[in-house]
């Protein structure tokens, strides 16, 4: 069955114009998207897009969940994964889950492509839930960083009020530098914070914006809230968002956290319900291995990658000559390298990468990244494969032991390192040369000979006189020449120090010159042979010094330390070599003497150590000594225990005739006394008596 429809002529011109208006409008729509399509996604520089898509957990922190994106600093409980999201009217529908934290804890991080001018926006949605015992100092809670620990454009809360909290930006960390806003926020509200820095060109200049709760989003940035510029140390580069909680007092009891983005323009962090539908993926640089050894492996270095809208599957890392990669910097390394992706966002993702060189060349090139349904991207690689170089060194002179010598930090063909062990300047040792980093150079060894100082030797200089003369040899006995010190002192006894010359392995020596400035050198040595009554005292003469001497002998006294020249002097001849002797009669028994050597020579006397020695004691009561008696010889006896007064020594025949008479006055308690007995005495039995007025004592004995 056919359906015929006829027109009439004023309804085919209606239907003409409704269809140039259909043509017309659809034509328009087209431009209109294609437009939008281009200005969004044209020109989007999303460097970050975080939205928590990790599976919460009451106990794993941000960084276990996340699988590492977010890295854990410091210590403490851990910024915990929530199911649920923040949400804020206007912007773009939030997605994944959210963060939350609170108090004193650890710190997490993540990382986007580096930028080092321009200016950085981040943006996020806050819920302070619990303000918990936050004071009215405050603390800050999320920064941008480079890549270590300078932190910028800090965002702070403080308390106000009892139940209230303020908003404050600061360009760097230093409580007193915080600009705080003066709106008064309240707790159990999602706040929309975007903070920017700047980084100007000149040092200590960067610029800090901050704007709660903007109005307008997805286009260009509103009239900031506050603005802070830094007047300390810029950062060198803006390359992660740290979230931090502090410690109670700085840090709300709870805070969320969602919705993080960071973007080059305004309405990159602050899309406005439109989510972009084109798969691309980002890159940050490479550093540059630099010159790298044949043969050996360098690195790793790393860069990351991310990315949105992707569809399912692997993201593909390489290949490129020279180069392999891994996902940790202990794992393995393939030449190249699947990063798997469910789609959607991939969060940044680091990349490491070695260079091993098997040729002398350059190994500049792209690192190609693709996958995910996005345009590929490259990622430069630089690096160059050098020859390995041998260092030379000069071989030094012996170096003589106890002298400075320092070892060359630069080969003879250009190589620097350094040396060990430290130069020992005692002994013969090996050294070993590392080469410093970054140069294809092996390590070599170097002996340094280290030989040992000689002792000069010389002939001995003999003792001069007074007024003589001697000279010093310049050259040792052994050939080793150098100077003397002081000049030669011909008036006393000098000791003179010899240094070797320059360039002398030697030590220095010394050599005393004798002086004789006086008669003999004399000792005093023992005394021997002591009776009651005499004594063998002994001397040396151990040098005449510089005259002949003419007499030498003993000198002595019963007075302690007697003036030299005033004793009894008894002279010797008997001198034996160096020794000498002299008998001494005629003591008291039972005393102390005094004695000394002494020489004479033309240059006069001299006298050695004073000595002491002790004459023995006589018998108890009246004694004869050497009984029977030789006429005409002498009679020796002695009488202890008297009194001082008159005595009478007699000396009676068997007939009782008084035959010998001899008075004596004594001084003392003792008689200790000999005479001549007459020769005329015929032999036979005598007595000896020893009489006064109210005393006698007899004795016999025998003449012959």
């Amino acid at each position: 069955m056919t359906n015929t429809v006829i027109l009439s002529k004023s309804n085919k011109t209606n239907e003409r114009h409704s269809v140039l208006l259909q043509k017309k409008f659809l034509i328009s729509t087209a431009f209109t998207f294609v437009f939008f399509v281009i200005s969004f996604f044209g020109f989007s520089q999303v460097l970050l897009t975080e939205q928590f898509n990790y599976t919460p957990d009451a106990v794993s922190g941000l960084s276990a969940q996340s699988a590492g994106v977010w890295t854990r600093t410091n210590s403490g409980d851990s910024i915990l994964v929530v199911s649920g999201n923040l949400s804020y009217t206007g912007l773009a529908a939030s997605a994944g889950n959210k963060i939350t934290y609170g108090g004193s804890g650890s710190d997490a991080y993540t990382g986007f492509t580096s930028q080092t001018s321009g200016t950085v926006y981040c943006s996020f949605l806050l819920n302070v839930s619990s303000l918990g015992s936050l004071g009215t100092t405050g603390g800050y809670t999320i920064a941008l960083t480079d890549a270590s620990t300078s932190f910028a454009s800090t965002v702070w809360i403080r308390l106000s009020g009892t139940a209230n909290f303020n908003i404050g930006l600061n360009p760097r960390t230093t409580a007193a530098n915080t600009v705080w806003l003066s709106n008064t926020l309240n707790a159990n509200t999602t706040y929309l914070v975007v903070i920017s820095l700047e980084s100007v060109s000149g040092t200590a200049n960067d610029i800090s914006n901050i704007w709660v709760n903007p109005v307008s989003l997805g286009t260009t940035a509103p009239a900031a809230d506050a603005t802070a510029t830094n007047t300390g140390t810029d950062l060198t580069s803006i390359q992660r968002v740290l979230v931090r909680q502090d410690n109670p007092a700085n840090t709300p009891g709870t805070i969320e956290i969602d919705e993080i983005r960071v973007g080059l323009n305004w309405a990159d962090v602050t899309p406005s319900g439109i989510i972009p539908t084109t798969p691309s993926l980002n890159g940050s640089s490479l550093p540059s291995f630099g010159n790298v050894c044949n043969n050996s492996i360098a690195g790793p270095n790393s860069f990351t990658i991310s990315g949105s809208v992707l569809s399912p599957g692997n993201i593909t890392v390489g290949p490129l000559s020279g180069y392999s990669f891994s996902t940790t910097s202990g794992g393995t390394y393939t030449s190249t390298l699947d990063i798997s992706q469910p789609g959607g966002t991939l969060a940044p993702t680091t990349v490491f990468v070695k260079f091993n060189p098997t040729a002398i060349q350059s190994y500049n090139g792209n690192i190609p990244v693709s996958g995910g349904g996005a345009a590929s991207i490259n990622v430069a690689a630089t690096g160059s494969g050098s020859a390995i170089t041998t260092p030379t060194f000069s071989q030094p002179a012996a170096v003589c032991s106890g002298s400075s010598y320092s070892l060359p930090a630069t080969s003879t063909n250009g190589v620097s390192g350094n040396w060990s062990p430290a130069f020992d300047n005692t002994k013969t040792k090996d050294y070993t040369f590392t080469p410093g980093a970054s140069q294809c150079a092996v390590t070599t060894t170097l002996t340094v000979t280290v030989n040992p100082k000689t002792t000069p030797t010389f002939t001995q200089v003999a003792p001069i006189c007074l007024g003589g003369n001697f000279t010093l040899p310049a050259t040792s006995d052994n050939g080793i020449s150098g100077s003397w010190a002081p000049t030669p002192d011909l008036t006393q006894t000098q000791t003179y120090t010899f240094t070797p010359a320059t360039g002398e392995c030697a030590s220095v020596t010394t050599m005393t010159v004798v002086v004789n400035i006086s008669g003999a050198e004399i000792v005093t040595a023992d005394s021997t042979s002591i009776t009651r009554n005499s004594v063998v005292l002994h001397g040396n003469i151990n040098g005449e010094g510089c005259s002949a001497v003419t007499e030498y002998g003993i000198e002595y006294s019963s007075i302690n330390a007697f003036v030299n020249g005033s004793g009894k002097q008894v002279p010797s001849s008997n001198l034996i070599g160096t020794s000498f002797s002299s008998q001494v009669n005629g003591l008291v028994q039972n005393t102390a003497y005094y004695y000394k050597a002494y020489a004479k020579s033309a240059n006069g006397i001299v006298y050695g150590e004073p000595k002491l020695f002790f004459t023995k004691p006589i018998s108890a009561g009246l004694t004869i000594y050497g009984s029977p008696i030789l006429r005409g010889t002498p009679l020796h006896y002695s009488l202890s225990g008297i009194k001082q007064g008159h005595y009478a020594t007699r000396i009676f025949n068997h007939n009782g005739q008084l035959v010998y008479n001899k008075e004596i006055i004594n001084q003392l308690n003792f008689i200790d006394d000999s005479f001549i007995l007459p020769a005329i005495l015929p032999s036979g039995v005598y007595d000896l008596q020893i009489f006064c007025p109210d005393f006698k004592i007899n004795k016999k004995f025998l003449v012959l």
